[in-house]
């Protein structure tokens, strides 16, 4: 091909653009400046400024992608720390759990063996009581003795024995709660 072939054809533009049409005009404008020297200079300086651009944007997306892969790698290992803080805490819990069931199996056959002993007669209960003497002179005060005990029914004991074990759950209870709350607080951070 020779010098002259390659070149683009020229266009008139003084034609009629009506005859053409408006999109034809433009068209025919640009390639006309496009093939003049400044044209090409303008063309080759569009061309590199796409070239960069398109570097930019592949650099931008490189980097976008990066981060992308960092950012889930973070969220991996939050959640992997996460796992292991709720896995210990279970494990505590877990734990507390069974010492408080231990802690009432024991008291319960405690109680068991006292309430039995009462009600048998094995075992006694009494109060301090202020008891009067049959002799006036055996006291200070008009026949009052210092310290008398009075020996209970065996079903007084048992109910009084029934009473205090009820109390004594209720504060078992209470403090596995106190137990479980703390290692909850310790887990949100909040001490």
């Amino acid at each position: 091909m020779s010098h002259d072939q390659r070149r683009l054809p020229a266009v008139d533009l003084g034609a009629d653009v009506s005859d053409r049409g408006v999109g034809a005009s433009v068209i025919s404008a640009l390639l006309t400046f496009a093939a003049g020297p400044i044209g090409r200079w303008v063309v080759i300086g569009l061309l590199v400024a796409a070239a960069v651009a398109a570097a930019g944007l592949r650099a931008y997306n490189a980097g976008y992608a990066k981060h992308e892969t960092e950012t889930t790698t973070e969220v991996a290992e939050a959640n992997q720390r996460a796992r292991e803080v709720e896995r210990v805490a279970s494990d505590r819990m877990a734990k507390v759990a069974t010492e408080h069931r231990k802690v009432v199996s024991d008291a319960q056959t405690q109680i068991d063996r006292l309430r039995a002993d009462v009600r048998s007669g094995a075992r006694r209960l009494s109060v301090v009581t202020a008891g009067l003497s049959a002799c006036p002179d055996s006291g200070a005060a008009g026949g009052i003795v210092a310290e008398a005990r009075t020996e209970l029914a065996a079903e007084t004991a048992d109910a009084l024995v029934a009473i205090a074990a009820d109390g004594d759950a209720a504060i078992r209870q209470s403090n596995a709660l106190i137990d479980a709350y703390a290692i909850a607080a310790e887990v949100c951070g909040r001490e």
